[in-house]
Formats: structure tokens, sequence, C-alpha cells
């Protein structure tokens, strides 16, 4: 997931990424994320950051 990627290896905040990724909304890119990861983008970050 292009997403995914971007948040995980660059300095794009959720609002470039959503541009990056061609979402129209934040609220179509946060569902989509969270149903595709189980996790809303915030918390994704977090669960990266504590493993490092």
């Amino acid at each position: 997931m292009e997403a995914r990627r971007l948040l995980r290896h660059s300095d794009l905040d959720v609002k470039e990424v959503e541009y990056e990724v061609v979402y129209s909304t934040s609220s179509h890119f946060i569902k989509i994320f969270k149903t595709i990861k189980g996790l809303t983008q915030v918390r994704y970050m977090q669960t990266i950051f504590v493993g490092l």
C-alpha cells in the first residue's frame, strides 16, 4: 500500500500523504486506511516508533 510506505519511509504528514495517493478527502483516506490496516494513521505511526 502506497500510503503505508509513505507514512513509514518519508517525512510527509498525513495531509501530504493523502495528496500523494490522490484521496480527495481526509475522511475517505482515514476510512480506507483503517479498513486495510485496522488502525488509524496516527495509531499506525505510534506502533512504528514504539519499535525503534
